[in-house]
């Protein structure tokens, strides 16, 4: 299979910042291909990639053995850490420590964990969200386009219409030359069908607006979802540490009863 390098452009600054865990990650690099093998797309597919080959893309997070990016086209890749090449493999690591969730000291194991596994699957909802909100803008980028394709279609049945001779002058007119006005019946039938069809894009437009509204909606709903996990992160660990010192107190007191 021919090589493919998948040399992309720039992602906006406003698609990284929403994407990414931290500044340190949020970065457009070049990352290059160790080896031969395929990666997995968000959309379901696998590309194929060669040696020595690149890919412009954004660093969104570390799953097990693989590694999640994003190209400058919005989409998700899945690649095994084994077919990047050694630089970028150190900067996941490095990226990936920055990430590490701060935990006081002497946090057990199960808590420390838990902590971690909150901020991961906050990154993932954040991911989530910030998918439907591109492809609810994508939906209604297009919705405009249809408006715009609807209002040349009336504008041109406006336009047959005028050419449309009213009935009463048309009994009283002579048919019309080959080069003449368009004869009624035609301009007026024209004129019909154009507004059909316009209207059948508007209601298109709609429907894509009501899509992107419902995908905007669910967005919202996973960016509070992640809200809350990053929340409980941040409370768990002082809240735990509270409990116990509240909980020494009395048992201490009760020990000494000259207290």
């Amino acid at each position: 299979m021919k090589s493919n390098s998948l040399k992309t452009g720039p992602l906006s600054i406003g698609v990284v910042v929403a994407l990414i865990w931290t500044a340190a990650a949020a970065e457009l690099r070049t990352w290059t291909f160790s080896q031969d093998g395929q990666m997995k797309t968000s959309s379901g597919g696998i590309t194929s990639f060669k040696k020595k080959g690149r890919m412009d893309a954004v660093f969104v997070r570390a799953e097990a053995n693989s590694v999640v990016l994003m190209a400058s086209r919005g989409e998700y890749i899945t690649i095994a850490v084994t077919n990047l090449s050694d630089p970028d493999r150190d900067f996941i690591a490095r990226t990936v420590k920055l990430n590490e969730p701060d935990v006081p000291p002497g946090l057990p194991a199960l808590e420390r964990n838990e902590l971690s596994r909150r901020k991961v699957e906050a990154a993932k909802v954040r991911n989530d969200a910030t998918a439907k909100r591109r492809l609810a803008q994508s939906q209604l980028e297009e919705a405009g386009t249809l408006d715009g394709e609807a209002a040349r279609l009336s504008d041109k049945a406006q336009e047959f219409q005028s050419k449309a001779r009213p009935a009463s002058d048309s009994l009283n007119s002579p048919p019309a030359s080959p080069t003449g006005t368009m004869p009624a019946n035609i301009a007026s039938a024209a004129a019909d069908q154009l507004q059909q069809d316009s209207a059948r894009i508007r209601v298109q437009a709609e429907e894509k607006r009501q899509k992107a509204a419902d995908l905007q909606k669910e967005a919202a709903q996973l960016e509070q979802t992640a809200n809350l996990l990053e929340t409980n992160h941040a409370a768990t660990a002082p809240a735990n540490t509270g409990q116990k010192n509240s909980n020494a107190g009395p048992a201490a007191r009760k020990e000494n009863p000259n207290s």
